[in-house]
């Protein structure tokens, strides 16, 4: 078990957890915890990624750092703390998801998760991991809230539905607060490499519809949200690939057999939704409203059931470009802020 003083000292000014402050120690009689980081020129937060893994004080831990042959500077941050790491390598990939089967490839622990190289777990979440899985035995999946990170504020969010309605609401987990049962995900196959976006989705998917998943009522990670920029090419992006990833579902609907009851117009309903929630983040503000209109063409009561992950409020806001909305918004704080 890796203690605080064995890792290099923090940069100047930095204090707080995984900094200068480690989780309580684990039980010694906890499961193989693997865990992936996927990373590529990420050198400004790779370290406290890492930090957030090492410093769980986790007994079983095998730690993987797959790098796409970054040059800026995280290879050797990499090697800083390869004392500690049980393999890591650099090397060109063809992105995120040839990255996350290396590593899942590698893993050989009884419970798999990954945290991307801008993520970082919070304090005792693999303690909070290894309990929930041994309290629930047929568990494939243990996930649990999330720490919102925006301009250094942070927040937790949770889930707009009981865990019992999050698949037929298809409300997903958050990713990094994700830990699978090795067993179970033996038996759904890798990421699937052609996507770029949506791999998550994809697995995620196809893990809860065939076995029991958990939802812890604690936060287990933190997210950073990106610059606006850069996550609207991505919102866009996704949504395309989610469209692709519909196709295939209805196409192989005995892959996921705990929506056997959903009709195929529920189906393609759940993923308009959210397919037009990602284009409206995405600026895409006439994709939005197409798919808005083609969820209600295919099945009314299921678009407006509790309309997505954000609150029967989204289709007032979506009736608005994003960007005014934004704005409309910046007004409001700021007026009420006086």
């Amino acid at each position: 078990m890796i203690a605080l003083n064995d890792l290099p000292p923090p940069p100047p000014g930095k204090t707080g957890w995984l900094w200068t402050r480690a989780s309580a120690p684990a039980r010694a009689d906890v499961p193989r915890l693997s865990i992936i980081t996927p990373s590529f020129n990420q050198a400004r937060t790779l370290e406290e990624t890492i930090r957030s893994v090492l410093l769980q004080s986790y007994p079983n831990l095998e730690y993987i750092v797959i790098d796409g042959g970054s040059t800026d500077g995280s290879v050797e941050i990499i090697r800083q703390y390869a004392p500690f790491l049980t393999r890591w390598v650099s090397e060109k990939d063809r992105g995120q998801s040839d990255a996350l089967n290396k590593g899942f490839m590698r893993a050989t622990g009884d419970i798999v998760a990954w945290i991307n190289s801008d993520d970082r777990y919070l304090p005792n979440a693999f303690a909070a991991i290894a309990a929930a899985f041994a309290h629930h035995p047929d568990a494939g999946l243990v996930c649990g809230n999330l720490e919102l990170i925006l301009d250094h504020t942070a927040r937790v969010i949770g889930y707009s539905v009981p865990p019992a309605r999050m698949l037929a609401e298809m409300v997903l987990p958050f990713q990094p607060t994700c830990f699978f049962r090795r067993a179970r995900l033996n038996q759904i196959a890798l990421v699937d490499v052609a996507f770029k976006y949506v791999m998550d989705v994809d697995l995620l998917l196809k893990v809860m519809t065939n076995a029991e998943f958990v939802v812890l009522p604690r936060a287990l990670a933190s997210f950073r949200i990106q610059g606006a920029s850069k996550t609207n090419t991505a919102e866009a992006a996704f949504a395309r690939e989610l469209l692709i990833l519909l196709e295939r579902v209805r196409a192989q609907r005995h892959m996921y057999p705990a929506w056997r009851a959903l009709s195929d117009n529920q189906v393609r309903c759940l993923f308009y939704r959210r397919a037009s929630k990602h284009f409206y983040m995405g600026d895409q503000f006439a994709a939005s409203l197409n798919f808005i209109a083609r969820a209600i063409q295919a099945h009314p009561r299921a678009t407006f059931s509790i309309a997505g992950d954000e609150g029967i409020g989204w289709l007032a806001r979506r009736c608005v470009p994003a960007k005014w909305y934004r704005s409309i918004s910046a007004v409001a704080r700021a007026v009420k802020s006086v």
